[in-house]
């Protein structure tokens, strides 16, 4: 499905720790907006530059940032996470067309998480959930998916993990089955099946042939999730590791294809 343009205005919010900051430094790494390897941990972080932030090793202020990957622009803001700073968060997701919603895989769904999802939700732009830190060692995405079906109907896996804590290796779309991965990626059928049934619900005419036993092909599936992610009925769930480098790649591609430009949000 083509694009309205090549812009993409996304606030990259959740709660204090999932891994924002981090997400937003390694992206502009990986897509060469700036050289060598940005991080809070060693005060060289592009977007926590503050002197108090460097001090605190977490967001105060939002930070706008800009990079480009394969013709799409995106201005990025990195949001702060403490309660004490939400106005940050609140006044970004007011400026933007979606927002970028990231979870910690070792935390789980926490106190600004559901607070980003709710301000994005009033706001009427999309909303995208990113599972960061997949590399940790008690991340397990199985039960964190479960998390953010039960809180959000409309939350839907879009990837899912090769491997996962150590053995994180690399991530894998559920729009459509590569037969190599089908038996190699846990619950990678089972994801699909999850997408398939909630872009369906959408349409009824499709809803009806897919429980007749009829499959919906990649572009039909794929017109329904840009048109569900816009009106804010399919909330997608994607996963990474930042500071592992993996999953970044991905993580571009799909919001530069998925995330809505401008003129396809009407607040």
């Amino acid at each position: 499905m083509a694009r309205s343009s090549a812009r993409r205005n996304l606030a990259i919010c959740g709660h204090a720790s999932a891994g924002k900051t981090t997400l937003v430094d390694r992206l502009l790494a990986a897509t060469g907006a700036v050289s060598g390897s940005p991080d809070v941990a060693d005060q060289t972080s592009v977007c926590d530059f503050d002197e108090e932030e460097k001090a605190h090793q977490h967001t105060i202020e939002s930070s706008l940032v800009h990079l480009s990957h394969g013709g799409t622009d995106f201005n990025l803001i990195d949001t702060p996470g403490y309660t004490d700073f939400i106005g940050g968060m609140i006044g970004a997701i007011s400026a933007v067309d979606c927002a970028v919603v990231c979870v910690n895989a070792h935390t789980g769904i926490q106190l600004n998480t559901r607070r980003a999802m709710q301000e994005a939700e009033r706001a009427g732009i999309a909303r995208i959930i990113v599972i960061t830190k997949m590399d940790d060692p008690q991340a397990n995405y199985s039960d964190l998916l479960d998390g953010c079906r039960e809180i959000w109907e409309s939350a839907v896996p879009l990837q899912v993990p090769i491997g996962q804590g150590e053995s994180l290796s690399g991530v894998v779309s559920t729009i459509d089955l590569p037969s190599e991965a089908r038996g190699a990626v846990m619950n990678l059928a089972h994801a699909h099946e999850q997408l398939v049934e909630k872009l369906v619900e959408t349409d009824e005419t499709l809803m009806e042939k897919y429980f007749e036993g009829e499959m919906p092909d990649h572009d039909t599936l794929t017109r329904l999730l840009h048109e569900g992610i816009a009106n804010g009925s399919v909330v997608p769930v994607l996963c990474a590791s930042a500071s592992g480098n993996v999953g970044l790649t991905e993580l571009i591609e799909m919001l530069a294809d998925l995330a809505p430009a401008p003129e396809d949000i009407t607040r």
